[in-house]
């Protein structure tokens, strides 16, 4: 379930800038439905079904079976509007910013205290954590070391060699470069 959330909340992240994807709106507005519908993120589910279902183009390009799916989750949630307990955007998961500690929901990628941008994990697309830092041998970019290794052990079990999600290139968790807190600290000064 902690995959799909996470999957949830970066496709909300996405569709914030669902313009920048030409040819992709519907598929990217479809997803983020289902996805957000699937792990109880219904008012989110509801406010994009309601986008997909309010344009004429986006309704032409959606399957049939899809359209009647969300056209369901719009006539169900607008009935039933209020708040029943389930999860929201707001119960997010949180970390601290690698910058200044403070508490972030997972998938937010700029401290709002500094207002500069927060590194992220190329395996998870969550934000950076000063003591959860490695770099990806291959890519050289920043991913979360937990994130790295669950990446590894699950691909491992279902292909024979694990590459990187960037390069796609082999890695192995031996070969993660481990990075102190205090090396994190120093880089992110400059």
């Amino acid at each position: 379930h902690d995959h799909h959330e996470l999957a949830a909340r970066l496709l909300l992240r996405v569709v914030k800038h669902v313009t920048c994807f030409p040819g992709q709106q519907v598929r990217l507005l479809t997803s983020v439905v289902l996805q957000c519908q699937r792990v109880g993120l219904t008012a989110a589910a509801y406010q994009h079904a309601l986008l997909l279902i309010a344009d004429p183009q986006y309704q032409q390009g959606m399957d049939s079976k899809i359209r009647r799916k969300v056209e369901k989750i719009v006539r169900r949630q607008g009935a039933e509007q209020e708040d029943d307990g389930r999860v929201s955007l707001e119960d997010e998961a949180t970390s601290p910013c690698p910058i200044c500690n403070i508490c972030l929901p997972l998938t937010e990628l700029q401290c709002q205290v500094h207002a500069v941008p927060i590194p992220m994990c190329v395996v998870s697309g969550r934000h950076m954590e000063r003591e959860d830092w490695c770099i990806c041998p291959n890519s050289r970019l920043p991913a979360l070391y937990s994130a790295y290794l669950d990446y590894i052990e699950i691909e491992g079990k279902e292909a024979k060699e694990v590459v990187d999600p960037v390069c796609g290139r082999p890695v192995t968790a031996m070969q993660l470069i481990r990075v102190a807190p205090a090396e994190v600290d120093a880089a992110l000064a400059e």
